[in-house]
This record gives C-alpha cells, sequence and structure tokens, in this order.
C-alpha cells in the first residue's frame, strides 16, 4: 500500500513538473537566434517527460497535455519564420547597398575612370570582408542598421553580386580601352600639328612643341603600346626637325656670305666711285688754283699797266677788266672752297671705310689738295 502510494504522488508529481514545463514553453520569450536552441533544450525535457507519463495518465489529461505541448512547440516555428523574414529583410539591405555601390560605379567608367576603379576596388573589399561602410549604406537605406551590416549573405547571393562586380569591371576595361583610344587620337592631333609646324613652319617652334608633349605624355591615359607609338612618331619629327634647322643654318650661312660679298662688291664700287669723284674734283681744284694763279697775275699786270696809262678813258676799261678779273676770281675761289667741302667729305668717309688702298690714294690726293691750297695762298 505505502508503494501504491508513494507510485502515485511520484505521478502527480512528475505531472506537476510536465504542467509546469509546458506552462514555462508557453510563456517562453523569444527575442534572439539562441532562444531557439535554449527553446528547443526545455523542448526535449518536456517530451521526456511526456514520454515518460503518457502510459499513465488518463486520456483526458493525456490530450489536454499533448494539445498544450504541441500548441507551444509550433511556437518556435512562428519565430523563426519571423526571424528568417528579418534576416531576409537585412540581408536585402545589405544587397541593396552592394548593388547601388556597383552600379555607381558604372555610371562613372566614361567620365571619371579612375574614381570607377577606386569604387570597385573599395567594394571588392566589402564584399571580401562581409561588410560595408555605415555612413555610405544610410544614405542608400534609410533604416541601415548594424545588424543589417553583420547579416552574412547566402552563397547564391554572394555569386549574384560578385557576377555583378565582375560584369562592371569588364566593362570598365573597355570603358579603359576606349578613354586610351581617345587619348591616343588626341594626342597624335597635336603630334599631326607639331609635324605640320616642322615641315611648313617654324622648325625651333616645333622642337619647342615636341619637348613640352613629351613632359605631358603622362597625362594622357592611354597605355604602353600607345605611348610608345607617339614617342616612335615624336622621334622621328624630331629628327625631321632637326635636319631642316641644320639645313636652314647652311642656308643661313650661305645667304650670310653672299651678303657678305655683295657689300664688298658694292663697298667697292662706291669706294672707286668715290675715289674717280674724288680724283676729278681734285683735278677740277687744281685746274682751278692754276687759272687763279693766272688770273691774279694777270690783275698784277692790268695794275702796273693802268698806272703807266695817260687816258682816262683807258684807265676807265682797265678798272673794268680788274674788276671782271677779281670777280672772277672771287667766283672760282667759292667753286673751290664747295668742290673742297666735298674733297674732305669723300676723304672722311674713304677712311671710315678702312680701305687701304683708298688710304694709298687718298694720301696722294690730301698732298695735291695741299699743294693747290699753297698755290692758292
Amino acid at each position: 500500500m505505502d508503494t501504491v502510494q508513494q507510485s502515485i504522488e511520484m505521478l502527480q508529481k512528475n505531472l506537476e513538473q510536465l504542467r509546469n514545463e509546458i506552462t514555462e514553453l508557453e510563456k517562453f520569450q523569444f527575442s534572439k537566434e539562441d532562444d531557439i536552441r535554449n527553446f528547443h533544450d526545455r523542448l526535449k525535457n518536456a517530451n521526456a517527460l511526456f514520454r515518460g507519463l503518457n502510459p499513465l495518465l488518463k486520456k483526458e489529461d493525456s490530450t489536454e497535455l499533448l494539445n498544450r505541448f504541441n500548441t507551444a512547440s509550433s511556437r518556435v516555428q512562428a519565430f523563426r519564420e519571423e526571424m528568417n523574414v528579418q534576416k531576409q529583410k537585412f540581408i536585402d539591405q545589405k544587397k541593396a547597398v552592394y548593388k547601388a555601390r556597383i552600379e555607381e560605379a558604372e555610371k562613372m567608367i566614361d567620365e571619371h575612370y579612375q574614381e570607377c576603379l577606386n569604387i570597385l576596388r573599395q567594394t571588392s573589399e566589402w564584399l571580401k570582408a562581409g561588410k560595408v561602410d555605415l555612413d555610405y549604406a544610410r544614405k542608400i537605406v534609410n533604416d541601415f542598421s548594424e545588424e543589417s551590416s553583420a547579416v552574412r549573405l547566402g552563397i547564391n547571393d554572394m555569386d549574384e553580386l560578385w557576377n555583378m562586380w565582375k560584369q562592371v569591371r569588364e566593362k570598365s576595361n573597355d570603358g579603359k580601352k576606349n578613354i586610351r583610344e581617345v587619348n591616343f587620337n588626341l594626342c597624335k592631333t597635336e603630334v599631326a600639328s607639331i609635324e605640320d609646324t616642322a615641315s611648313n613652319g617654324d622648325p625651333y617652334e616645333a622642337i619647342t612643341a615636341i619637348m613640352d608633349l613629351q613632359k605631358r605624355l603622362r597625362t594622357f591615359d592611354m597605355g604602353h603600346d600607345f605611348s610608345e607609338e607617339i614617342k616612335k612618331m615624336l622621334n622621328k619629327i624630331w629628327d625631321d626637325a632637326n635636319e631642316k634647322i641644320k639645313l636652314k643654318k647652311v642656308h643661313l650661312r650661305e645667304e650670310r656670305k653672299r651678303q657678305q660679298e655683295e657689300f664688298k662688291l658694292k663697298k667697292q664700287e662706291w669706294i672707286n666711285k668715290t675715289k674717280s669723284a674724288l680724283e676729278r674734283f681734285t683735278q677740277l681744284v687744281a685746274k682751278n688754283s692754276s687759272i687763279i694763279l693766272q688770273a691774279e697775275e694777270q690783275v698784277e699786270q692790268l695794275k702796273e699797266e693802268k698806272n703807266s696809262a695817260r687816258s682816262g678813258a683807258y684807265n676807265q676799261r682797265i678798272d673794268s677788266w680788274i674788276e671782271e678779273k677779281e670777280k672772277k676770281i672771287s667766283d672760282i675761289k667759292k667753286t673751290n672752297e664747295e668742290l673742297q667741302a666735298k674733297i674732305d667729305k669723300m676723304i672722311n668717309e674713304l677712311k671710315k671705310a678702312g680701305d687701304k688702298e683708298s688710304d694709298k690714294d687718298t694720301a696722294k690726293i690730301v698732298s695735291t689738295e695741299s699743294e693747290n691750297r699753297s698755290a692758292e695762298n
């Protein structure tokens, strides 16, 4: 009897424990994913109690506890579904941030290629680390949280994002190729202008333009092959311009020599012409000086003849002759003075010309001139 009573009491105690366990399951508060594991531990305990007690329970008690147990068990599924919905929201938000950043890079391919590469590089680092920049993310998704940043994306989601990233990267490579071709063509246009200057304009200006472009070649993003092609073109133009400069120098030397020879010839012609005029003027001065001497002698003779003349009328005629002779002497002297001024000027010009032969001839002329002046005096 005691044993039966003990068994009944034990049954009641276990039944009460089972009821308490089920009640705890019904009241269990879910807030995080770890709660599911704790709930399952409690669920296992309650299930073990139920299986041990069920054969001993009344049918109505068994049915009640089973219903309550099943209802409590279903709560974890509801929470799991709620957690999945929340997680999917975080996943969608995180994917939206990744996609927005990749699309941003795609828009910059044509006009801001380097910035496009920087964004792709940054996005690649984000994908590898499974994180995003919170400040940037909140510009894309207003309610983006740390939970959204920390959520792990599945393989399919990661494959989708990496494929999108690769497509933009490949597109950027095509864009880079296009940019390099555009830069190459722009550079070629400038080279063509320099080539025209070297061929048809000033080769020195072409050399200066080549050196300026060589300094700026690094600013043209066109790759090694295009850059080397431009360098070859510039080297050829450089050689052509230098060859033209050499020919120009030879031509300048020849032209200078021709001008010097022409100047010497014209100078000699002028010297010869001046010497001829100088000699002619000197001879004229000498001839005039001789005429003056002869006229002065005639005046003296007329004066002597006047002193011995007996007729007043004859004296008047002599005075008229004397006046006529003196007038002639004055006119010739004036002419000689004018000629002498020209002679002096010619002598000075010949001295400035620095012609040695002219100096010798000039010395002879000066000597003759001095004799003429002495004769006049």
